[in-house]
């Protein structure tokens, strides 16, 4: 598997990345993002970097994320995430 949008990706891993802050309304900074599928090896990912890659995703003001690879949910006063999974 070399892409993301490769059809021999089974399951895909979509995130939300929300900034909370107190006292405010959350702000989405990330809506559905695509997740880095697992590193697997060699044999069947050549390249995981470049799907790291092509998981990474330039946020609003600077900087830059990439959604996480297992399911999480998580918060705190600095931001929180949630993640689906989707079979294909």
């Amino acid at each position: 598997m070399n892409n993301l949008t490769d059809p021999t990706l089974r399951f895909r891993r979509y995130c939300t990345l929300q900034e909370l802050r107190p006292d405010c309304e959350p702000v989405t900074l990330v809506e559905h993002g695509t997740a880095a599928p697992y590193r697997t090896g060699p044999a069947s990912m050549p390249d995981h970097g470049k799907l790291r890659d092509q998981a990474t995703v330039q946020l609003p003001g600077g900087g830059r994320t990439v959604a996480p690879r297992r399911p999480t949910r998580s918060s705190s006063t600095c931001g929180s995430s949630t993640c689906s999974t989707a079979a294909t």
